[in-house]
Order: structure tokens, then sequence, then C-alpha cells
């Protein structure tokens, strides 16, 4: 090979290298600027991920905020009702009956609606339903009265009144009403009021029966009596023993069908043990 071909490989060879390098180095920044294009797209796809990972996690909060409170039961506002079911004892005094009497009453008397006073009665009403047909509804049923029995009516003596019965005679008159059907007596028990023997009665009344339980005058027909018996009723009714004095009959009545029967007769019978008589 000659001097000149010597040079000009040599030339050819340097220009090849070159241009290889040229090469080499424009596809690697090629290469590059993809890698670099790439980890760019990935770092905004992370970004973009992350974000609506983050509001996803908000919303998923919020929704479970909002449906613990529509799940939970708010607090009440105001006052709460007493448990108690009635209100304090009512404190009476007598001015009617012979011999008058002292007494804490069931709470319900302190606002009756009606009250009986005239010479021989005593009473309270919780509602006057007077001009109402029918029987008072219950929540409207309780009736207390006390009596002291003058006269009334035996329903085995007809229209003939019975004038100024015995203790003895009043209790023996009620112990026959559930023979001429007129009442149904579930528990009979003696006891002592006010320092007083006496005898309490709890009955269902069967029948309306008008002057079997009292009349303020012997001149009184049976449908104008005071007190009677009326179906559909149910009552406590305690008689006591005054000696030479008229009985004194106190009656706690209301409808059979109350649902506080129990608790209004327990009530009664606490206001027995406060009773005291000569007022």
């Amino acid at each position: 090979m000659t001097d000149f071909e010597s040079t000009l490989v040599a030339a050819l060879h340097e220009e090849a290298e070159e241009f290889s390098m040229n090469v080499d180095l424009h596809q690697a920044q090629s290469e590059l600027e993809v890698r670099l294009d790439g980890a760019d797209r990935g770092r905004r796809r992370m970004t973009w991920w992350s974000v609506a990972a983050a509001a996803a996690a908000v919303v998923l909060i919020v929704v479970g905020i909002r449906a613990f409170q529509g799940t939970s039961t708010p607090a009440p506002i105001g006052p709460q009702p007493s448990s108690s079911p009635t209100s304090a004892p009512f404190a009476v005094t007598t001015t009617t009956l012979t011999p008058n009497l002292r007494a804490a009453l069931p709470g319900w008397t302190s606002t009756s609606g009606f009250l009986e006073s005239e010479p021989g009665i005593a009473g309270w009403n919780q509602v006057d339903c007077g001009g109402t047909p029918g029987p008072c509804p219950v929540g409207k049923d309780l009736r207390l009265r006390m009596f002291s029995v003058h006269q009334m009516y035996r329903p085995q003596d007809g229209p003939r009144i019975t004038l100024n019965p015995t203790y003895q005679q009043y209790v023996a008159h009620i112990k026959a009403l559930p023979t001429a059907g007129v009442l149904r007596i579930s528990s009979e028990s003696t006891l002592t009021v006010g320092g007083r023997p006496a005898t309490e009665f709890q009955y269902a009344a069967l029948k309306q029966t008008p002057g079997a339980m009292s009349c303020l005058s012997e001149f009184d027909l049976a449908l104008d009596c005071i007190a009677g018996f009326s179906g559909g009723r149910s009552a406590r009714m305690v008689v006591v023993d005054q000696g030479k004095l008229p009985p004194t009959v106190i009656v706690l009545g209301l409808n059979t069908d109350n649902p506080q029967k129990a608790e209004r007769f327990a009530e009664f019978q606490t206001s027995l043990g406060t009773i005291r008589f000569g007022a």
C-alpha cells in the first residue's frame, strides 16, 4: 500500500469512528429523553393517584360521619317526664261526715275536677263526666267517696229502704250482693282504720244497682240515691265500725279495664294508714 493509500485509509477510519460515536450519542440521548419522559409521566401518574386516593379517603370520612349522625339518637331537649306516676299526697279534713276525719289522699285528688260535699258525703272525681253519655273513659274514671251511711237499699227488700244500718248489718249487706248478682267479690279482709275495726272488700260490679251503697235521705227513691253500684266498675271498699254512730264507708272506684288498677289500689291502701277520726 502506498503512502497515499495508507493516509486515505486512516482518514476514512477516523471518520467512521466519529460517525459511529455521533450515532451512539444521538441514540443514547434519544433513549435518555425517552426514559426521562417516561419517568416524568410516571411521577405525574403517581401524583394523580395520590391525589385521587386522598380525595377518596376524605369522601369516605365524610360519608361515615354523616351515617353515624343519621343513625345516632339525638339528645332529648327540654325537661324529661317524671318517673313518678302520681303527685304528692293531698291532705284533707272533712266537714260533712259523722265523725269527720283527716287523711292524706292520693295525689290526683288535689286537682279533682269535681268535689262532692254535703251532709253525709265527701268525694273527689278525677274528672266530672256527668254531662257525657256512658261511663268516664280510662284516664278520667277515678272516684273516691266517703259516706256516713244513714240509709241504703238492699236488693232483697225491693222498694223498702233500710234505715240506720249498724256496722255488722252493712258488712252483711255487702257480703250478700254476689248472691243477688250485683258484685263479684275477689277479696275480703279485716283491718284497723284510724284505730277503728274495719272490713275491706275488693270487687267488680256486674250491674247497675242504684241506692245499694248509700242514700242521703230516707225519702229518696233508689234511683235518686247518691251512691249505688255500676256495671263495668271495680273498687276497694272499706267499712269502718263507728260504734253507735253510722258506719263510715270509703270507696275508691275505677273502670274495671283500667291498666293502673293495682297501682291505684296501692295508693288507696297507703291513704287508709293516714286516716284519723274526730278531726
